[in-house]
């Protein structure tokens, strides 16, 4: 009866909105749904309360509360749902365990696939609702709508920023990291941390220890953002791999985003369930994703504007690529990894040598295949290295550097775990007699 009351207190033009998307025999959450959504006119009436400190589900409902009014014009109808949706996405950490989010969020991914909003998005918008056309690089402060263009003039994806000179990026194993700047580290950055965060892009990994105890630890997510609402050449795409799987499309199951004659956006499989490949035409950039040892990889290659940090970032800003990793979550030597290694550094050496590696990069191949004696993590190193020569232009220089690690100048034995384990038990029956 609650929702009976609710209904007589919005007026018939409210009402008529609703009508044409509340479900006659629909399961329950599409119309919890409908009942959800309706709070934001009659919140106190319904008696739903909003979301919980720390979930942003009003701000996306705040930001989209009108989606409904655009339901006659298609095209602009799917791209509100989308942006309403990646605007969920984007809240979801903050948002476990309230009912509402997750109501909302089922009942709009349901409704994009039931008005084929994924078909609909993929071509260009109608013409009787062009968008500006606008600077798709940085700054957009320079930038202002011409209108003198015509409507039909095919939209500009081509890259138009000020600093063409690209910079690569990388992580990978334990992980490794190689900054925009060239700056070699080891870090343990245990959990989630940012190694793009610009107004166009962002990209977020997530760390966990090789094994209990070990402050070493290997990517087991990579999110990658390409933002919309700053570019009109592109709507927000979200990639996200695990390190069970590589998807193969977008979280909203696309491969590509803009005109199908010259897609500004677009995914690609190098190799299945192993590298992924991903370009973004109007802001130049290139990245790839790889899955090799049942951990992830990254390399980035962007122009240099928008490769280091923006006028105004705040000094306690977290992007490793640009910045490289805290100094207290750098790894200086094998002394700060506690626990024993799985093998020896000579028995490593025999996996890694003869691979070709860098200086640098055969010590991370090396310290990988200690730490874990996976002898597949050679296969990380040998295709982070690719990377470097394939993305970055001062390739050759950057290869002949060496990192600052301690193993360079002073090989160290270790005891293997398992003799390790072997003593101690050797020890303490020695102990009782």
């Amino acid at each position: 009866m609650r929702l009976e009351a609710a209904m007589q207190i919005i007026n018939m033009e409210q009402y008529s909105i609703w009508t044409s998307v509340w479900p006659a025999k629909g399961t329950w959450w599409l119309r919890a749904l409908s009942l959800l959504l309706l709070q934001s006119i009659i919140g106190p009436a319904v008696g739903f309360g909003y979301a919980r400190a720390g979930c942003k589900l009003e701000e996306c409902q705040h930001a989209h509360d009108g989606f409904m009014s655009l339901e006659n014009q298609k095209w602009e109808f799917c791209q509100e749902i989308n942006q309403y949706l990646s605007c969920l996405h984007r809240a979801r950490r903050g948002c476990k365990g309230n009912i509402n989010f997750h109501v909302i969020h089922k009942g709009l991914n349901t409704l994009f696939e039931n008005r084929e909003c994924q078909s609909i998005l993929q071509g260009p918008p109608p013409p009787s609702s062009p968008r500006p056309i606008e600077f798709p690089g940085r700054p957009e402060d320079d930038f202002a709508p011409s209108s003198e263009a015509p409507p039909q003039e095919p939209l500009d994806c081509s890259y138009k920023g000020s600093q063409p000179e690209m910079r690569h990026c990388g992580l990978f194993g334990d992980p490794h990291l190689k900054t925009f700047e060239g700056h070699f580290q080891t870090c343990r950055v245990q959990g989630a941390w940012p190694l793009i965060d610009s107004r166009y892009l962002a990209v977020q990994v997530t760390n966990e220890p090789v094994r209990p105890g070990s402050y070493a630890t290997v990517t087991t997510k990579i999110t990658v953002i390409i933002k919309g609402g700053m570019s009109a050449c592109t709507r927000e795409k979200v990639y996200e791999a695990q390190a069970e799987y590589l998807p193969e499309t977008f979280v909203d199951g696309s491969t590509s985003s803009g005109d199908s004659t010259q897609h500004s956006v677009q995914l690609r499989v190098i190799k299945h369930n192993e590298k992924m490949e991903i370009k973004v035409k109007h802001l130049a950039a290139h990245i790839y994703v790889h899955r090799l040892a049942g951990a992830l990889s990254f390399s980035a290659q962007l122009p240099l504007d928008l490769a280091l940090p923006e006028e105004g970032t705040s000094e306690g800003s977290m992007q490793l690529c640009a910045l490289g990793c805290p100094i207290r979550e750098q790894l200086r030597s094998s002394a700060d990894v506690t626990q024993p290694v799985a093998l020896t550094r000579e028995a490593a050496l025999q996996f890694c040598g003869g691979q070709n590696l860098s200086s640098t990069y055969l010590e991370w191949c090396v310290f990988d295949v200690m730490t874990t004696g996976d002898k597949y993590f050679v296969n990380a190193a040998v295709s982070a290295q690719q990377d470097v020569i394939l993305l970055d232009p001062m390739a050759e220089a950057v290869l002949k550097e060496s990192a600052k690690w301690t193993y360079s100048s002073a090989p160290v034995r270790f005891v293997p775990w398992q003799l390790v384990a072997a003593s101690v038990i050797l020890a303490a029956a020695a102990g009782r007699r």
